[in-house]
């Protein structure tokens, strides 16, 4: 049988094991949201590239709303890829948008636009991007 003064030890023994639980658990949280607000902020400054290398090509600028990971970005840029016409791909998630560069002969703007929308996420207008 145990005494009380052996009870509450053992229950202030678990509380404190909690205690420490609960504070390694809020450093990793806290580690992980700043190391995610880093590479996020690091994603938004990058530029990026100019895609056009073929002078028969047109880029566009699509920006898209409903993207939140980057799962979201690789399925976007796949669908985008797999589109005849296409030749790169670029989806950036801190700037919410694709630059994708196609052959007009072959697909038009409106029709990248429409694959994003297929896919449940809402894409603007396609801009017209001066090419280099």
């Amino acid at each position: 049988m145990t005494t009380p003064s052996a009870s509450s030890t053992a229950k202030g023994s678990q509380v404190e094991a909690m205690k420490l639980i609960v504070a390694t658990f809020s450093v990793v949280v806290l580690i992980g949201l700043v190391l995610g607000a880093y590479f996020l902020m690091r994603a938004a400054r990058e530029q990026p590239r100019a895609l056009v290398s073929n002078p028969q090509a047109k880029t566009v600028t699509i920006h898209i709303e409903g993207m939140t990971c980057a799962s979201c970005v690789a399925r976007v840029k796949k669908t985008l890829h797999a589109i005849e016409g296409v030749t790169a791909v670029e989806v950036s998630l801190a700037q919410r948008a694709a630059h994708v560069s196609y052959r007009e002969a072959k697909v038009s703007s409106e029709r990248l636009a429409a694959a994003i929308n297929d896919l449940g996420y809402r894409a603007g207008t396609p801009v017209a991007e001066e090419t280099r």
